[in-house]
């Protein structure tokens, strides 16, 4: 093969890895701590649960003021699932909160029951 041709292969090749690299990151999103800037989706699914929303923003004192400690997710659909939306039956959360701003959280609800 040619020399150019090997370096339009290889161009290809690293086109690709880094495509796939931006999809596989896009599925498993950038983490429930990043700030998810944009249009937050009205319904998601994570954990095997489907959740509706978006509440209107409230501060983290202010969730925790009202005696939960929230559960903070991301709305990609390969994210990781977080420790509080399945641990035992009589404590799983009903609500999970996308983070939307530096301190800004906005609550989304299960869709069904526990």
């Amino acid at each position: 093969m040619p020399r150019s041709g090997r370096v339009l292969f290889a161009g290809a090749g690293l086109l690709v890895v880094v495509l796939l690299g931006l999809l596989v990151l896009e599925l498993r999103g950038h983490g429930p701590d990043s700030i998810h800037l944009g249009l937050l989706p009205d319904r998601f699914t994570t954990c095997g649960r489907q959740w509706h929303g978006p509440g209107l923003p409230m501060r983290l004192a202010d969730i925790r003021a009202s005696g939960i400690e929230p559960v903070v997710v991301d709305t990609a659909p390969l994210a990781p699932c977080p420790a509080g939306v399945h641990p035992p039956a009589d404590s799983r959360a009903t609500v999970v909160y996308v983070r939307v701003a530096e301190d800004g959280y906005s609550a989304y609800e299960l869709v069904g029951g526990p």
